[in-house]
């Protein structure tokens, strides 16, 4: 659901821009396409974020000309700022506990006031841009997308939020979006009687109650008209519905056998040729690795047969794979939000649907599935981020791995020849997430520099550090003066208190013997030193 800006008017608002590459249209347009964007951040610096090249030495970031336009009469200063792809072809460590604190680092607003920080998220690739949503739930800062309004001609800014609502609000619309599905699709009536088939929702009586907040909020609308029964009618809204299948995907996760089939969902462009599709699935070779695929044609506003596009993609499927589709051809239409931010809600829920009505259909319960990133419009991808990790569905970024060419960004390619989930966008789970919030946010003694002594003996020794010798390297590694410096006299003491805060962050394994620092805890520490350190 978008809700108004949370921008602070005539405050030292940074607003982080990712730019699309050269030659797109948000990026030659840049000055309609962040008009809107400034007017309601009202930026006092824009930080414009930009791929580093794939070969040769990295070069200034290329501001697109609409944006310094924007700046000037704006008077907003701005810089630039190279950042690192996340691959797993060059032998670095990516995973998301190490590539998080480089990004943030590289983007310099480490210190920036978190009601003063904004993320602009809907461009870049999808690695990138999933990292940035991530992080930007970490801080608990503002994250926008910008959509192109057709019907006004213009581009529109809308932040990002997640519904603050209740267990029983959550069931509720849970319910909502499992009778939508079942009904192929849309908002659909529901009395208090048809609720009651899922835990947590209110009994009949409490209904109307526990409807009263998302009524006036707009979620929920009460009809006029009754039921054949002669109930009381609600009818929810398409954000009441994305909310209800985010929840159903949590509440309808089956246990899968030991050695579950792989499968590959695969989200495909209806504008693509036939020639094209086949070319793109020989290039990244996933659908052969899978034992199981599953399709979704999209349409991005281009009003092309579904029906025979579908025919054509699952014939060069088959041809390729010799692999039946699992629940036929699935399609989306018209998958862009074409009417500003009423439209972007009814756009990620029809991508939803589909992809759930695989994942938890007859056919794909079973199934061990992942998705391709690509054909995921990138103003869909805080919602489909959301539900992935929710349901914790892997996302694979399509790095090619059966053939050789030239990338866009001047780099070649080769065969790979690496399984599948080596192409695994890594990101936090919603639980680290909640986590690395709370360590951002803990002054506490016992927090910070613990977790900075921690760190520091493991990258000198690739140990844990022993419980008992905390005090002795955090005086070994730090001077009184420095902020990792425990000024705590007792070292048992110290360990103590130190080993429980951490732990109950989910900070460290929960050793006796030893402060094993989890992905959470790398990842924290690193952020720490990030707020703590960055002028």
């Amino acid at each position: 659901m978008m809700s108004p800006p949370k921008a602070r008017k005539g405050g030292k608002n940074v607003l982080v821009i990712l730019l699309a590459s050269k030659g797109q249209r948000e990026f030659e347009n840049a000055y309609d396409v962040f008009k809107d964007l400034f007017a309601k951040v009202a930026p006092s610096t824009v930080v414009a974020a930009q791929l580093k090249p794939e070969s040769g030495n990295a070069s200034e970031v290329e501001f697109p000309p609409g944006l310094d336009k924007l700046c000037r009469e704006n008077n907003v200063d701005k810089r630039g700022c190279l950042i690192k792809s996340i691959t797993n072809e060059d032998g670095s460590d990516n995973h998301w506990s190490a590539y998080y604190p480089e990004i943030l680092s590289s983007l310099g607003v480490g210190k920036t006031p978190l009601d003063s920080l904004h993320f602009h998220v809907s461009a870049g690739s999808f690695s990138v841009s999933s990292t940035i949503l991530s992080l930007s739930s970490i801080l608990d800062s503002n994250s926008w997308v910008t959509i192109h309004d057709r019907e006004r001609g213009e581009w529109l800014a809308s932040q990002i939020t997640i519904l603050n609502i209740t267990p029983a609000q959550r069931s509720t619309f849970a319910k909502c979006a499992e009778h939508a599905i079942a009904s192929s699709g849309g908002p659909r009536p529901f009395t208090p009687s048809e609720l009651q088939s899922i835990d947590g929702t209110p009994k009949s009586k409490g209904v109307h109650l526990s409807l009263s907040e998302p009524i006036s909020k707009g979620l929920i609308t009460k009809m006029s008209e009754k039921s054949s029964a002669g109930e009381v009618q609600y009818l929810p809204t398409e954000e009441a519905l994305l909310e209800g299948i985010i929840a159903l995907s949590t509440m309808t996760s089956e246990t899968l056998p030991k050695s579950p089939q792989s499968g590959i969902i695969i989200t495909a462009r209806a504008s693509l040729s036939e020639e094209r599709f086949t070319d793109y699935l020989r290039e990244h070779g996933f659908p052969l690795q899978a034992s199981k695929v599953a399709l979704i044609v999209c349409d991005f506003g281009e009003e092309i047969d579904l029906s025979e596009k579908g025919t054509e993609f699952e014939e060069a499927i088959k041809s390729l794979t010799g692999r039946e589709l699992v629940g036929g051809v699935r399609t989306c239409n018209r998958l862009i939000p074409t009417h500003g931010e009423g439209d972007l809600s009814k756009c990620s829920l029809r991508l939803l649907e589909q992809i759930h009505s695989i994942i938890r259909g007859v056919e794909g319960i079973m199934i061990d599935w992942s998705i391709l990133s690509t054909g995921i419009p990138a103003v869909l991808r805080p919602n489909f981020l959301r539900y992935s990790q929710s349901v914790d569905l892997p996302i694979l970024d399509p790095i090619r791995g059966l053939s050789s060419g030239s990338g866009a960004r001047g780099s070649s390619f080769y065969p790979s020849g690496k399984d599948i989930y080596t192409h695994r966008v890594e990101v936090p789970s919603v639980e680290e997430i909640r986590k690395l919030r709370e360590i951002w946010i803990d002054d506490r003694m016992h927090v910070s520099e613990a977790l900075a002594t921690c760190l520091q003996y493991s990258l000198v020794t690739g140990e844990p550090l022993p419980r008992t010798d905390l005090t002795r390297w955090n005086k070994e590694f730090f001077n009184p003066e420095e902020w990792q410096y425990n000024h705590h006299k007792d070292p048992k003491d110290v360990g103590r208190k130190s080993h429980a805060r951490l732990l109950k962050l989910g900070a460290i394994e929960n050793r006796k013997d030893v402060f094993e620092l989890t992905d959470v805890g790398k990842a924290g520490a690193m952020l720490i030193r990030i707020r703590k350190e960055e002028i």
